[in-house]
């Protein structure tokens, strides 16, 4: 009987010492760093290019002594408006002309590089959009990624804002 207990009291100090975490807190930093490179690794952002570096200089660049020229508007795109009008509203529901500009782009087929280009957001002028043309449809006009308009509200949008942004 005894050494069955024993027996059966060792088997249960094994199991309880087979499930104890043991932390070595000399490695923490090494786990850290590992960490941090695995990290930077797995992260890719289209905004990175935007966040500032450690010790870089996060001042805004001063403007060179000519603009640069617009960029070459696609042959399909809607057709270039000045960029400080482009947060302006129109008559159209609200929708500001870079809106409206996007709208156009997604129903004609349109490029959409300009948008990153002129500082704007696409998902913000996405949501802008749906936002202010919810109303109207009791739906969002765009969805998806990459946003496209949605099937059953292209015609009457196309008759609403295929004149393009004036």
């Amino acid at each position: 009987i005894i050494r069955e207990e024993t027996a059966e009291f060792f088997a249960a100090q094994r199991e309880i010492e087979a499930r104890r975490v043991h932390l070595d807190f000399s490695q923490l930093d090494r786990i850290r760093a590992d960490a941090a490179v695995t990290e930077e690794r797995l992260i890719v952002d289209e905004d990175d290019e935007l966040l500032p570096v450690a010790g870089e200089d996060i001042s805004p660049p001063m403007p060179e002594q000519s603009p640069p020229p617009p960029a070459p508007q696609d042959a399909v795109a809607a057709p270039y408006t000045n960029p400080q009008q482009q947060d302006t509203p129109s008559t159209d529901h609200g929708l500001t002309q870079a809106e409206k500009r996007l709208l156009c782009a997604l129903l004609t087929g349109g490029a959409l590089d300009w948008v990153r280009a002129e500082g704007q957001i696409l998902s913000v002028l996405v949501d802008g959009i749906n936002e202010k043309l919810y109303e109207d449809f009791s739906d969002t006009v765009i969805e998806g990624e990459p946003p496209a308009v949605v099937e059953d509200y292209r015609e009457e949008l196309a008759g609403r804002y295929s004149h393009g942004i004036e």
